[in-house]
């Protein structure tokens, strides 16, 4: 600690010119570092909302159909709904931006072939049916679910268990 402060007092102009470009060169790079990371950061972030964020065609709404008589059933959950979906598999998330727009946090599920999804809202139960094979996604902002026809991910992570 003493050199450094020898080397920081010193009164020769080479000495302490050699100490400001240092102190510089480590400010400059400590700079682009914190740059680099919050750069990075936003780069990871809007991937993450680009994969969540589906445009589509909306799903078909339908009368209510008894699940059970379609086949077996999986579970599914929002925010403020349960529910349940007929064939295939799901991917769901928690994501806070809505066409590019800051969001309170909701729940965003891809479907890789659903038949049928019934969900339990706080508003009542709605249906959405999908074409055979069709991926859908169903997000939950504002308190109303949304379904589109497509989904961001490949089929091979819907496959149910």
């Amino acid at each position: 600690m003493r050199d450094l402060v020898d080397i920081a007092t010193a009164t020769s102009p080479g000495v302490r010119m050699v100490t400001r470009v240092l102190l510089g060169l480590a400010a400059s790079i400590a700079v682009a570092m914190t740059i680099a990371a919050v750069l990075g950061q936003r780069t990871r972030d809007q991937a993450e909302i680009d994969l969540w964020t589906v445009s589509g065609p909306p799903c078909q709404r339908t009368a209510p159909i008894s699940l059970e008589s379609l086949g077996q059933s999986a579970p599914v959950s929002f925010e403020q709904a349960q529910g349940a979906f007929v064939h295939g598999g799901v991917v769901c998330s928690e994501i806070d931006r809505y066409h590019g727009q800051l969001t309170r946090p909701f729940t965003v599920c891809q479907f890789g072939s659903p038949y049928l999804v019934r969900l339990d809202t706080p508003r009542g139960e709605v249906f959405f049916k999908a074409p055979r094979g069709q991926p859908v996604t169903i997000s939950f902002a504002g308190g109303e679910p949304r379904c589109v026809l497509g989904a961001n991910f490949p089929a091979a992570l819907f496959q149910s268990s």
